[in-house]
């Protein structure tokens, strides 16, 4: 009973801590939230800012675009970069502003005088789909290298796909796979999926499904739908061939089960019929046939096995069976008999 009290105490004093700290996280995220409202009031740009991105993201306040477009506005009238660049992006997707793809590509292009990658990949796109501007591949390609050569993964993703359908540069599967390697090495998905495709079909690079599955995998991993078809896709085709495989080593592991115990019986059927070295060597390449049976049929009772640290010495020890077995043969071959 004394254990009970004590143990009950102790979960009382803990609780009343964690509410506590609980009471007093919200009041202290209410109070900087309050005090960045009132900076944003006064006009501050960075305060206009962090209210656009909050309310945006829906952190500490209910998700709402309209009140997010309009603080990210009133710091972009006054110059700040970044929100000009997500004013543009609320423009183009409609987002808390009516979508307008005019006005979009005009806030890409007040950004992307200060060489911001993120405004100069919305010019990029505004060219090359001729959304708020004439259609030009040409511009779009330029805007996509500006901002690919500063390291900004989208540009290059897009970039890559340039290369890739060949529209405004000439088609080169080879460019297009180096674009995607730099942009899917940064973790973007799209471009993880965009690589995973192209070992997949072995454009620009040798044909490799495997490596076509890790990119995918990478890829689905952060969600990207796309690659969780890709997957679903080789899964069923894989599954097909590793049946037809899967019963053709049972087949060849049943095989030697049988040939292992005829040949290791053989000279208790055929004992005059064999010289003493003969019946020695067909009773060996016996249990060798056996050994490989019964380690074929351990593999695929435990298929796990094949992952696990012992995984090469097991199959190390398989083909030194399969090769004792061809050279026993051999020698049971060249080995002279008697007639019967």
């Amino acid at each position: 009973m004394k254990f009970l009290r004590k143990a009950a105490t102790v979960l009382a004093v803990v609780g009343a801590i964690s509410g506590a700290l609980i009471v007093w996280s919200s009041h202290r995220r209410k109070a900087k939230l309050n005090l960045c409202r009132q900076q944003a009031e006064e006009g501050d740009t960075a305060s206009e800012r962090q209210l656009g991105f909050l309310y945006y993201q829906g952190k500490g306040v209910p998700r709402d675009y309209t009140k997010s477009a309009y603080w990210y506005q009133k710091a972009a009238d006054q110059g700040d970069i970044e929100s000009q660049v997500m004013v543009g992006n609320m423009y183009r997707k409609g987002q808390g502003l009516p979508q307008d793809y005019h006005l979009a590509a005009s806030w890409y292009a007040k950004a992307a005088a200060y060489n911001d990658p993120r405004a100069e990949v919305g010019l990029g796109f505004a060219y090359y789909y001729g959304k708020g501007v004439p259609q030009d591949f040409s511009e779009a390609v330029r805007w996509y290298r500006k901002a690919a050569d500063q390291g900004d993964a989208k540009a290059q993703d897009n970039l890559g796909s340039v290369y890739y359908f060949g529209k405004a540069l000439p088609q080169d599967y080879v460019e297009a796979v180096r674009w995607y390697r730099k942009a899917a090495d940064q973790g973007l998905a799209v471009a993880q999926y965009d690589l995973g495709l192209m070992y997949d079909r072995g454009e620009g690079v040798p044909q490799n499904h495997r490596e076509a599955l890790r990119w995918y995998r990478k890829a689905a991993a952060q969600g990207y739908l796309e690659a969780k078809q890709a997957l679903t896709s080789h899964s069923k085709i894989g599954s097909k061939i590793g049946y037809a495989v899967a019963i053709l080593r049972y087949l060849v592991a049943i095989f030697a089960a049988v040939v292992g115990l005829w040949f290791s019986t053989e000279f208790l059927w055929r004992r005059k019929s064999l010289h003493d070295s003969s019946q020695r060597i067909v009773t060996v390449l016996g249990i060798f046939c056996l050994l490989y049976a019964g380690l074929s049929m351990f593999g695929f009772a435990h298929d796990n096995f094949r992952d696990s640290a012992y995984a090469n010495v097991f199959f190390l020890a398989k083909w030194i069976i399969v090769g004792g077995v061809v050279a026993i043969g051999i020698v049971f071959v060249r080995t002279p008999r008697n007639a019967s």
